[in-house]
């Protein structure tokens, strides 16, 4: 089919079920919407103001990508990073720079202990969590 007629294909799709979601209001059931290699394909004004505005109508996503450079302007960067929840994996040079700074730890990091692994804060941070609560809470 080519990268062309998939794409407009595929934005006729995505903006029918913007239309959905905006139509459906605030009060209704919850819509999922996944999208896979966001910033090849789908980073465009229309899409990211859906993912700013899509909580208000009860929409989760999830979005993915292989690099946040991939992303083409700072509109869609604010978008992505404006979410609930942030997962990354291996990340490499400025993504790595900006991923940190939306993970605050509670303060400066302990004196490490183990020197096989100066970082590690708790060897047990889920069980830490449920104890003590997230900083943030």
């Amino acid at each position: 089919m080519g990268a062309g007629p998939t794409s407009l294909l595929g934005s006729i799709i995505l903006a029918k079920f913007a239309e959905a979601i905006y139509s459906q209001g605030t009060g209704k059931r919850r819509v999922h919407l996944y999208i896979d290699e966001y910033g090849a394909h789908f980073a465009t004004k229309f899409t990211s103001q859906l993912l700013l505005t899509g909580r208000k109508y009860n929409c989760s996503t999830l979005v993915t990508m292989q690099t946040l450079q991939s992303l083409p302007d700072e509109q869609n960067t604010a978008a992505v990073l404006n979410v609930g929840n942030l997962l990354s994996f291996a990340t490499v040079g400025r993504d790595a720079d900006t991923l940190s700074r939306q993970f605050p730890l509670p303060g400066p990091l302990p004196e490490p202990t183990d020197t096989t692994t100066p970082y590690t804060i708790s060897p047990t941070p889920v069980q830490d969590i449920w104890k003590k609560g997230h900083p943030r809470m």
